[in-house]
């Protein structure tokens, strides 16, 4: 699937290049420019939904919550713990073990969990609710020698079937999901944003 979409990136974006490529933008280019741009976020909509219908979550780039930086997108930084459940104390030291496990060398800043309470989701199937599932991200943020940063994302995810007690994902307890590895002027960008 994911070549499938990237192969309809590649066509799309050598289209648009040879678009531009003209010189001049006349409506005809800019309908086909437009067109091309559609498609795209199309293509990579369908994709995440047949990955959704699958069970795989395994897409490169979730846009709504990224930022973009000369062409790359990063997470945002969090360095603001606003959890205050009863789990609260021993999620940031999971991840913090974790973490040093991988970048033993790394300096570690900031664990923040960014969230007040956790995410809960409904989880159809065939238009019906038959559970429900929560999530709870924690953020690391490292120094990385005088190079740069890391930037790690957790999750914690939690299942209920309807009408059962909620049950930990034991894959997602905690997730490592994401690693932004950051330049000094990268950072200096997120911290702004």
């Amino acid at each position: 699937m994911k070549k499938f979409i990237l192969t309809i990136l590649a066509i799309s974006l050598f289209s648009i290049a040879s678009v531009s490529a003209q010189g001049r933008q006349t409506k005809t280019s800019k309908k086909v420019g437009a067109f091309l741009s559609i498609s795209r976020d199309v293509a990579e909509q369908t994709g995440g939904a047949i990955s959704d219908f699958f069970g795989f979550d395994d897409r490169v780039v979730n846009k709504e919550d990224l930022i973009k930086i000369k062409g790359t997108y990063y997470m945002p930084l969090y360095s603001v713990n606003l959890y205050k459940g009863t789990d609260a104390a021993e999620f940031p030291v999971q991840c913090r073990e974790m973490f040093a496990r991988r970048f033993p060398l790394a300096t570690i800043i900031s664990v923040a969990m960014p969230q007040t309470q956790w995410l809960k989701e409904e989880i159809v199937k065939s238009r019906m609710v038959v559970g429900y599932l929560q999530t709870m991200y924690c953020f690391i943020i490292a120094r990385d020698g005088e190079d740069g940063y890391i930037n790690a994302r957790f999750s914690y995810k939690m299942y209920k079937e309807a009408g059962s007690h909620y049950v930990a994902l034991e894959d997602n307890w905690p997730k490592w999901e994401r690693t932004d590895f950051l330049s000094q002027g990268v950072y200096a960008k997120l911290l702004t944003k």
